[in-house]
């Protein structure tokens, strides 16, 4: 997790992180949509909030994740994640985490203490993992990044 660098409210970003566990509830039950069907991401904070979305929610009864997999371009694994996972739950959960190499904003070692945190925490039935790095890219989402993430959608969840 982040410590210090970045300044983070962790009470909003709790506050956040159940509002969007709600919301997309709430969307899979009116569009009728499954949380196998039902993939999560962003862009720096973005998809902060939605690792850990990803990784802490689940269905009302607990008995599975909220989401089928989840997508983080230049983000890190929120302080206090660990804390809330759903780890019994997680099953066949699918992630993409593509990160530029000269992020100034964001440092690359934030990226791989995130891949190091998943793998550890997570055996392959749980949690199948893609990690790529860009070289020249710095805090923003380039073309390559845009292609990976498509190939990446598609053949995941078409």
């Amino acid at each position: 997790t982040h410590k210090g660098q970045f300044p983070m409210n962790l009470i909003q970003a709790e506050e956040s992180r159940v509002k969007i566990i709600q919301f997309i509830k709430e969307l899979q039950s009116k569009l009728g949509v499954t949380p196998q069907r039902t993939v999560v991401g962003g862009f720096s904070q973005g998809g902060i909030m939605a690792l850990s979305v990803a990784l802490t929610g689940s269905v009302d009864d607990g008995s599975q994740q909220l989401v089928a997999g989840f997508v983080v371009f230049s983000g890190l694994l929120l302080e206090g994640t660990e804390s809330k996972l759903i780890n019994k739950s997680i099953t066949h959960l699918k992630g993409l985490i593509l990160h530029g190499n000269d992020d100034p904003r964001v440092p690359v070692s934030y990226a791989h203490q995130m891949q190091n945190f998943l793998v550890s925490r997570f055996n392959s039935q749980q949690l199948q993992l893609t990690f790529k790095l860009f070289q020249g890219v710095k805090h923003h989402i380039s073309p390559a990044m845009v292609d990976v993430f498509s190939s990446w959608i598609t053949s995941n969840f078409n």
